[in-house]
């Protein structure tokens, strides 16, 4: 079952990746948008234990408190991501943004001390090859028009995104190991506190940060992804409870999830990767079947 969880976890965050496309292109405000999928995430949280019957009183204080940082962070790095994408190129700040699920691995690795396989070593480097060739190739993709350089304090920003990122799947690792009896009450808890504490930290940045775009593209986009976050999540922590290692599931997650997206683009969109694309889309196919061997 963890295989299928880990696979279903990645749909989840395909899915969610064309939701950010769609916010781009309708030109959503993303600090509303983020507000608005923090109560989705919170809303399917609370639905979900009432139609399952399940009291929410019982989410250990350690899923809540993690629920909390998950949430605190996630609301930290919204508009920093944001601020490195207005200064680089959006193709290279995204591939660099799904490259932390390697900084993400190597955390669980030092606690709570994950022992990785051999197959699940070469999935993991693999899957960071694979990104890092579907980077390059949309880079290089021809455009129309001249590919925008990165200005100052593009690498600072992008910097602090990369690890605050990665501190978002580590946080899914730590609920995890800190969820003895594997409760639903536990992973809807840490869901409802951070999807909170995610929906009121982007609100009151909004009412402070004043940025133009489409308030309506938000509301109608906003619970779309929330929805997939919420699913995400869910299915995030029943594969990381079902055994599956963090060293594994993070790179199927976030960096497989990279490599279906440009698939997809090729059957949906019409889009067609270069060299390195294609390169990048066999060597996601080789990690995606290497994690499978290791779980």
């Amino acid at each position: 079952m963890g295989y299928a969880y880990m696979a279903s976890a990645l749909a989840s965050f395909v899915v969610l990746a064309f939701a950010y496309r769609w916010a781009d292109a309708r030109k959503a405000k993303r600090l509303v948008m983020a507000s608005v999928m923090g109560l989705t995430i919170a809303g399917c949280a609370l639905l979900y234990a009432a139609a399952r019957g399940i009291d929410l009183r019982q989410a250990g204080t350690a899923a809540l408190l993690l629920g909390c940082g998950l949430g605190l962070v996630q609301a930290i790095l919204i508009p920093i991501f944001m601020a490195a994408v207005a200064r680089g190129d959006l193709s290279l700040t995204w591939t660099v943004l799904q490259l932390s699920f390697a900084l993400a691995s190597a955390m669980v690795l030092v606690y709570p001390g994950e022992r990785p396989t051999p197959a699940g070593v070469a999935g993991l480097v693999t899957a960071a090859l694979a990104v890092a060739l579907i980077g390059l190739d949309t880079m290089a993709r021809p455009r129309g028009h001249r590919v925008a350089r990165t200005r100052k304090g593009w690498a600072a920003l992008m910097a602090v995104s990369f690890v605050l990122n990665a501190g978002c799947a580590y946080c899914y690792s730590l609920a995890a190991h800190f969820q003895g009896d594997g409760s639903l009450a536990h992973r809807l808890g840490f869901l409802l506190a951070s999807g909170t504490v995610l929906a009121a930290g982007t609100f009151v940045l909004s009412l402070l940060v004043r940025r133009p775009g489409s308030r309506r593209a938000s509301l109608t986009i906003g619970p779309v992804a929330g929805l997939c976050s919420f699913a995400g999540g869910m299915l995030l922590l029943a594969s990381l409870g079902a055994g599956v290692p963090g060293y594994v599931l993070y790179p199927a997650a976030m960096g497989g999830s990279s490599v279906t997206v440009v698939v997809l683009s090729v059957l949906l969109l019409r889009e067609r990767p270069g060299r390195w694309g294609w390169c990048g889309i066999a060597a996601g196919v080789v990690a995606l079947v290497l994690m499978g061997l290791a779980v």
